[in-house]
């Protein structure tokens, strides 16, 4: 048997099939790179409705104070647009109405920033008569995006892009 009589693969052969294996594998990088970034972007989104329901409940619990119809922004701590002290009461039956929002708005406020990266709220309640008062409370994050999955990226590279993301959601007292 001469060595011009068999057959099989050539070298180009190999290659051609390695680089089409290669695209596949970096395909299924892609994917994996896009599920990660929205298993973030979910899980940002759940902290985020957890928080707002958490304010919505402290409203709903202290009608007294929220049915004055404060308006505030909250990051961290530190409340603005409304005097409000963040020291925590001791007891419920010890607090004031407005005590006790501090109390549950400073604490909201840590949670947010603790929680979700750059994180701050605001609460607006507004009133018209005859109808109810009503509270809104909008819960704000910041994603850092990288690479060619980022917002607003033409062109693919390696910037970063920050994207301001918001979560809203309303109250009525009664």
């Amino acid at each position: 048997m001469s060595i011009k009589s068999q057959r099989g693969f050539s070298l180009l052969e190999v290659l051609i099939s390695l680089i089409v294996i290669l695209i596949g594998v970096l395909g299924v990088a892609g994917i994996q790179l896009l599920s990660l970034k929205n298993t973030d972007w979910a899980r940002y989104q759940s902290q985020a409705a957890i928080l707002a329901t958490d304010m919505v409940n402290a409203i709903q619990i202290n009608p007294q104070y929220w049915s004055t119809n404060p308006s505030l922004t909250v990051n961290g701590t530190a409340i603005s647009g409304a005097a409000l002290s963040t020291t925590p009461c001791t007891g419920a039956a010890n607090c004031t109405p407005a005590q006790q929002a501090g109390s549950d708005v400073g604490s909201w406020g840590s949670s947010l920033a603790n929680v979700l990266p750059n994180g701050n709220g605001s609460i607006t309640c507004t009133a018209s008569s005859p109808y109810p008062t009503v509270c809104t409370i909008v819960v704000n994050w910041t994603v850092t995006e990288t690479g060619i999955f980022a917002s607003g990226n033409v062109g693919g590279g390696a910037a970063a892009v920050q994207t301001p993301i918001n979560y809203q959601t309303m109250v009525s007292l009664p």
